[in-house]
């Protein structure tokens, strides 16, 4: 009698736990899931993806944006060519709505990470949306010495370390793939390896 009330009780423990677990509709539905400064990823299935996988061997994502409010809507600021994953064709720091950053069409999976401080989150968000509103243009040279233009992970520390905080525990990979050399890059896994961000959900 005891084991059968164990398993009743093992079964609920289960069930109540599953029901617990966030999803990916809850980051695209839920208004109040996203929080400023969160840290988003995801892995593209274009051949700038893939370029992007074979450049950073321990990146399980190709790209990463950063959560910010406008008008109580929350939205990501990002960096990627036009054209590439996004509705958006302009040559320059982007924002989109959760679901358009995770849409099947240019993510397989994603991801949500949060800062430990959120008010070190708040004031990130707050440098990513400036370099929206100012236009800056995609780097096309990866170069994190000139900020006048930004690449993706390259954002999300300019934002971070603006606001205090470096997320980076190592700088300065050099990346050498066939066509292309770059020099002190930030990779999208140095951004997901940060110590000082959580996994809030991966999906």
């Amino acid at each position: 009698m005891k084991f059968y009330y164990l398993l009743l009780f093992s079964i609920f423990t289960l069930f109540i736990f599953q029901s617990c677990e966030k999803t990916k509709e809850d980051v695209l539905n839920d208004p109040d899931f996203l929080n400023n400064g969160d840290v988003v990823f995801r892995l593209g299935d274009s051949s700038v993806s893939n370029a992007v996988m074979v450049a950073d061997e321990d990146a399980e994502y190709s790209h990463v944006g950063i959560v910010v409010s406008v008008d109580d809507k929350k939205m990501i600021v990002h960096a990627c060519p036009p054209d590439i994953e996004s509705v958006d064709t302009a040559n320059q720091v982007r924002i989109d709505t959760p679901k358009a950053f995770f849409d099947s069409k240019c993510a397989v999976n994603g991801a949500v990470y949060r800062h430990e401080n959120l008010d070190i989150a708040d004031a990130a968000a707050n440098y990513a949306y400036d370099l929206y509103l100012r236009h800056v243009p995609f780097d096309y040279n990866f170069d994190t010495n000139d900020t006048t233009s930004m690449y993706c992970s390259e954002l999300v520390e300019f934002a971070y370390l603006k606001s205090g905080e470096s997320l980076l525990k190592e700088k300065g990979h050099v990346v050498d793939i066939p066509g292309v050399y770059i020099e002190n890059c930030i990779l999208v896994s140095d951004i997901q390896k940060s110590e000082k961000l959580n996994k809030v959900i991966a999906f």
